[in-house]
C-alpha cells in the first residue's frame, strides 16, 4: 500500500452477513470483496496491520515503522 501524501487511511468493514458490492477510486490502493477481519500489532517503532479472510489465510497487511 503507497501512502497518499504520507498518510494511510484504512477503511474495513469485512464481518456479517455476506460482502457487498465496493467501490473504486483514484486513491484506492485495494478492494476486494470478502469477509475478512483485521487485527493491528502495535510496538514500540512499528504498526502491523493484517487482513485475514474467513479461510484463515492473509489477504493484505500494512507495516508502518516510526
Amino acid at each position: 500500500m503507497t501512502p497518499q501524501g504520507q498518510v494511510n487511511h484504512i477503511v474495513t468493514s469485512g464481518g456479517g452477513k455476506g460482502a457487498r458490492d465496493v467501490g473504486i477510486s483514484s486513491f484506492t490502493a485495494f478492494v476486494d470483496e470478502v469477509i475478512h477481519f483485521v487485527y493491528v500489532e502495535i510496538g514500540l517503532d512499528r504498526l502491523v496491520l493484517h487482513a485475514i479472510v474467513g479461510a484463515g489465510t492473509e489477504l493484505d497487511s500494512l507495516v508502518i515503522d516510526r
